[in-house]
């Protein structure tokens, strides 16, 4: 299993690539929430998103009372909760499933003990 943020569906590259391989992605729902946004505010429908995710084999999972819990404890010290939230909430997906996480902001994510940007981790899955 990874865990997918939101700004890897728009490397081309990484989703070709994605959809070739059995690993099981994961992404959050609130991912989700990011990904359907961006794709109705180009005039596509809930029905494209949901396509596109299936064809790449994405299961959406839920954030539940842990992904909060996991979230908080690590935001705490360290951001601006207001203006980062989202990234903890969707990163502690991969803490909480003990998942590789590969996001395009690794930068942001280096509080994720397996965090790789999409080239780095292609290149790590086939070495």
């Amino acid at each position: 299993m990874i865990v997918l943020d939101t700004n890897v569906f728009s490397n081309d590259k990484f989703c070709r690539w994605l959809k070739g391989k059995n690993l099981n992605p994961l992404i959050s729902s609130i991912t989700y929430t990011e990904l359907l946004y961006h794709h109705l505010k180009k005039g596509k429908d809930e029905s494209f998103t949901d396509g596109f995710l299936q064809a790449l084999g994405v299961t959406v999972v839920p954030y539940d009372m842990e992904h909060a819990k996991i979230a908080c404890r690590k935001v705490i010290g360290k951001w601006d909760f207001k203006r980062n939230i989202r990234d903890y909430m969707i990163g502690s997906s991969a803490i909480k499933d003990d998942c590789c996480f590969v996001t395009s902001n690794v930068k942001d994510f280096e509080w994720v003990d397996k965090v790789y940007a999409p080239e780095e981790f292609m290149s790590h899955y086939e070495g």
